[in-house]
């Protein structure tokens, strides 16, 4: 079976992705736990792609999730729709 490259795959806390920007000249994979370094990649087309998008999308919900610190889940709520909505 032939080993291909994750485009998109979760490292302790952090998202690693491919930049299709490089392809195929380099492979060079960007990682990152900032959500709007991953809102970034997708309107600069680092990673492109409806499904690759949609994934990575999730993903920087997830990381915004893991690294915030919540005083309130209302509080929590307020900034993950904020965040939802700049990745649209």
């Amino acid at each position: 079976m032939i080993d291909l490259p994750r485009t998109l795959e979760w490292r302790d806390g952090k998202l690693a992705f491919i930049d299709q920007t490089k392809l195929p000249e380099q492979l060079v994979y960007v990682e990152t736990e900032d959500w709007e370094r991953v809102a970034r990649a997708i309107k600069s087309m680092e990673i492109r792609g409806a499904p690759a998008i949609g994934v990575a999308a999730a993903y920087a919900l997830a990381l915004f999730a893991y690294h915030f610190a919540a005083d309130s889940l209302e509080k929590f709520l307020e900034e993950l729709d904020r965040v939802a909505g700049a990745l649209k």
